[in-house]
């Protein structure tokens, strides 16, 4: 039994070495620009060991309406589409952004000039600061996604658990 515990002590030291969390962040100052018309000023940061040459921002479809880019750097390319209802049924809105010259997000680097102007469409009381910014990032194409090691680590320590329990009842 002390043998499966060291290894799967050792197991876990070897899964988590060099495991790194990565991830883009997004912050933002928000603004209320009139009636129902607010705006959001973003600041993309880049925690991830790549650089970063596009990213999403997602609007949920019950919330924002009339979406409209404002300000982005000359070398960004950015398209936004309204929150719809279609054939597949209720679809969010977005701002995507792409990197036209080579001149991307480093690690560690941000880019604080993108804005997004919107109608605020959430329940009365309650204004865009309130609800939290859905702002996923696709995998790039051709990629598979990799299970997460603390995954792995819940599987291995039920599978020496299994082995643990089976060990003491032949005993």
């Amino acid at each position: 039994m002390n043998r499966i515990i060291i290894a799967v002590l050792l197991l876990t030291g070897i899964i988590f070495t060099g495991v790194r969390a990565e991830a883009i962040t997004y912050s933002y100052d928000i603004n209320h620009l009139s009636s129902g018309r607010w705006q959001y000023d973003y600041t993309v940061t880049n925690d991830k060991s790549d650089p970063v040459s596009e990213f999403f921002i997602n609007f949920d479809y019950w919330l924002y309406s009339g979406l409209q880019v404002e300000g982005a750097p000359s070398n960004w390319f950015t398209q936004v589409q309204e929150p719809s209802f279609e054939s597949a049924g209720l679809q969010d809105g977005y701002l995507n952004a792409i990197n036209l010259d080579g001149n991307l997000i480093l690690p560690g680097g941000s880019l604080d000039t993108f804005s997004v102007s919107f109608d605020w469409l959430g329940s009365e009381g309650l204004t865009p600061s309130d609800q939290p910014i859905y702002t996923p990032l696709p995998p790039p194409p051709g990629t598979t996604p990799v299970p997460e090691p603390g995954t792995i680590v819940l599987l291995l320590a039920g599978l020496a658990g299994l082995i643990g329990v089976k060990r003491f009842k032949k005993n």
